[in-house]
C-alpha cells in the first residue's frame, strides 16, 4: 500500500495523540510548499537547502559546504568535504573482530566512487537524495534525507559488505575549536580529548558511545546521532563515526552481508544539553509508530492525547517503564542526563495509589508521597532512580 509521512507535533511523552484523517483543501499542500520554497526549500543532485541548512554537494556526492543559515556560519573545516567514507586496513594483532589497533589509519582507501545520484523524494515534508556507490564487490547505497522541520540530515544507508579485514568509517570535518569531545553511555556521558597530549590521551583514539557524540565550543557545536554504531573518534575537529567493521576470528566471514543503518549530522545552537541532542537521538532511535483506526471516543484527558508518564524537568529522562519482574505494580525508573542536581516531578496518565522506591533489583527500599497523579522527585548528579508505582482503582 501507499505510505504516507507526516510530522506529528506536540505527540505527549511515554504516550500518543490522534490525528483525524480527511481530504485537505486542494490548495493546501501548495501553500505549504510555496512557504518551504519561500524558505530556500531545494532538492537536487547539487544542493540540499530548507530553513535551516544550505548543503553544496560535489561530483561525488560529498558535502563540499554546510551553510547553517541561523548561525550564519559555515559548518565545515574550509576546504574539507563531509559525509566522507573511507576504508581503512584493519589487521589488529589479536582478536580481529574486537581490537582495533592504533596503525589502522596507515593503509586506506576512498568509498567515493559514485554509480548514480537521484533525487526520490521531494514534498511538503522531507526531501531525499539517493546514491550508489561500489567498492570493489560491496555496494552502499543511501538515502540523504532533509527535513523541512527538523533541523537535521539524516544518512539512511544500505550496504550489501563483501569485505574481510577492512574497517569503513565516515567523517565529518568540523570547524569547532574544542579540546574534547562529550560521548553518550547508558545513563550518562563521558568526554574524551580529542587530541594526543599524552600517551595516555594516543591509546583512547577509539571511543565508545551510544546514540550521539557530541562536539561543542562556546555557543555552537554539532553532534553526530546514529541508531546502532558505536565506535567513534574525534580528533582535531574530524568527527568519525565507525560503521562496519569485518573481523576474521573467530567467525572469518563476519559482517559480510547486508547492513542496515542510519547516522544523522546536526549541527547546533550552545551545547548538547540545550540543544536537546539527547532527545533527538531519542527520537531517531525510537521514531513514533503511526496506525490508522476507527475513531475513538473518551481516551486521555482531552480525548484525543495521553501520556503514561511526563518529566517536567528537562534534564531528568524517564528511561523505563515496565511491568514488575513479580507483577506487583509498574516500575519506573528515570535518570538524570547533564550533570546537574535538583527538583522534578512525574505526572501520570492516572491518579497513584501508592508508589516504592526500589534498588535496581525492583526491591522496595521505602515508600514515597506523592499528590494525586505527580510523583515530586530530586536527583543528584547522573543518579538513577527506580520507583515501583500502584495506581488507583
Amino acid at each position: 500500500g501507499e505510505r504516507v509521512l507526516v510530522l506529528a507535533p506536540a505527540v505527549p511523552a511515554k504516550g500518543y495523540r490522534t490525528y483525524p484523517i480527511g481530504e485537505a483543501p486542494s490548495d493546501a499542500a501548495t501553500a505549504v510548499m510555496a512557504q518551504a520554497e519561500a524558505d530556500g526549500w531545494t532538492v537536487s543532485t547539487t544542493r540540499l537547502e530548507n530553513r535551516f541548512f544550505r548543503i553544496e554537494l560535489d561530483a561525488a556526492g560529498q558535502f563540499a559546504s554546510v551553510w547553517d543559515k541561523r548561525a550564519q556560519r559555515e559548518v565545515l573545516k574550509a576546504g574539507q568535504k563531509g559525509n566522507v567514507l573511507t576504508a581503512f586496513e584493519d589487521r589488529p594483532m589479536n582478536y580481529s573482530n574486537w581490537d582495533i589497533d592504533m596503525y589502522y589509519t596507515e593503509k586506506s582507501w576512498p568509498v567515493d566512487g559514485l554509480e548514480s545520484i537521484e533525487v526520490v523524494e521531494r514534498g511538503p515534508v522531507r526531501g531525499t537524495l539517493r546514491l550508489r556507490r561500489r567498492f570493489g564487490e560491496t555496494v552502499l547505497d543511501q538515502d540523504i534525507h532533509l527535513y523541512r522541520d527538523i533541523a537535521r540530515v539524516d544518512f539512511e544507508t544500505h550496504v550489501d559488505w563483501q569485505m574481510s579485514q577492512v574497517l569503513l568509517k565516515v567523517a565529518f570535518p568540523v570547524e569547532i575549536n574544542a579540546d574534547k569531545a562529550t560521548y553518550e553511555i547508558q545513563f550518562g556521558h563521558v568526554e574524551r580529548p580529542t587530541h594526543w597530549n599524552t600517551s595516555w590521551d594516543w591509546a583512547r583514539f577509539e571511543v565508545c558511545g551510544h546514540r550521539w557524540a557530541d562536539l561543542s565550543e562556546a555557543g555552537y557545536g554539532v553532534s553526530l546521532l546514529n541508531d546502532c554504531k558505536y565506535g567513534h573518534d574525534i580528533k582535531d575537529g574530524v568527527m568519525r563515526l565507525t560503521l562496519i567493521k569485518s573481523g576474521i576470528e573467530p567467525n572469518p566471514v563476519t559482517d559480510r552481508g547486508e547492513h542496515v543503518f542510519t547516522y544523522s549530522f546536526f549541527p547546533h545552537a550552545d551545547s548538547w544539553r540545550e540543544a536537546g541532542t539527547l532527545p533527538m537521538a531519542a527520537r531517531l532511535n525510537v521514531p513514533l509508530k503511526g496506525l490508522v483506526s476507527a475513531p475513538r471516543t473518551g481516551c486521555g484527558a482531552d480525548g484525543n492525547a495521553m501520556s503514561f508518564v511526563a518529566c517536567d524537568a528537562r534534564n531528568v529522562l524517564v528511561e523505563t517503564v515496565k511491568q514488575a519482574e513479580d507483577g506487583d505494580g509498574v516500575i519506573v525508573r528515570l535518570y538524570e542526563s547533564e550533570n546537574r542536581r535538583g527538583p522534578a516531578s512525574l505526572r501520570f496518565g492516572r491518579p497513584l495509589a501508592r508508589v516504592h522506591a526500589t534498588s535496581l533489583m525492583e526491591v522496595n527500599e521505602g515508600e514515597i508521597a506523592f499528590v494525586g497523579d505527580t510523583l515530586p522527585v530530586r536527583l543528584k548528579p547522573l543518579e538513577i532512580q527506580t520507583f515501583r508505582v500502584h495506581f488507583a482503582d
